[in-house]
């Protein structure tokens, strides 16, 4: 299989599997090269963000993921990519940030994994009982396979800010319900 070098589809795809295969370095050339060739390929400012996320590099993360936004405010994944945002403000201790766009993201659409930010920043916040109203609607939401889900959404490259989530959520009094 051969990539089109000049096809910004090809790299933002690369880029997207590279990160959930862990190889974050190849990711972020991938995403980068996606927005070379073309600088309004929303999908590769996503692939930026997500990758700059999972490599650790919170701050670098919300220009390209609010860029991807400006750039398909309709997008069906706009939830999704809100959601990065908040992941990123909860690693950065910005907790309230973080609670906004998790609510945000989840006032466009339900997602299991926007939910399972938002409770480890209701973790964060010692706000258990808000927290505890999410497990019930994430039951509904579970992936059958909740283990392979978490290592496909959490590819982090440092296992400290895998961590750093699960503390979260540990906090929130439900970490099997999410990871495993």
């Amino acid at each position: 299989m051969a990539l089109d070098e000049r096809d910004p589809g090809g790299h933002y795809a690369l880029s997207i599997l590279s990160v959930m295969t862990r190889r974050h370095a190849r990711a972020l050339a991938a995403a980068q090269r996606a927005i070379d060739l073309n600088p309004n390929f929303a999908l590769g400012y996503f692939a930026l963000g997500e990758t700059r996320i999972f490599m650790g590099l919170f701050s670098e993360t919300i220009d390209p993921m609010m860029r991807c936004l400006r750039l398909t405010p309709r997008d069906p994944f706009a939830s999704f990519y809100i959601s990065l945002v908040a992941l990123a403000h909860y690693h950065l201790g910005n907790y309230k940030q973080a609670i906004a766009y998790s609510e945000a993201a989840l006032q466009r659409r339900r997602i299991y994994v926007v939910m399972r930010t938002l409770a480890a920043t209701l973790g964060q916040l010692g706000r258990i009982e808000e927290a505890g109203t999410l497990r019930a609607e994430m039951e509904g939401l579970k992936p059958n396979d909740v283990e392979r889900h978490w290592a496909l959404t959490c590819p982090y490259a440092d296992p400290a800010h895998e961590a750093h989530l699960l503390d979260g959520l540990r906090k929130a009094g439900w970490v099997e319900t999410v990871c495993g």
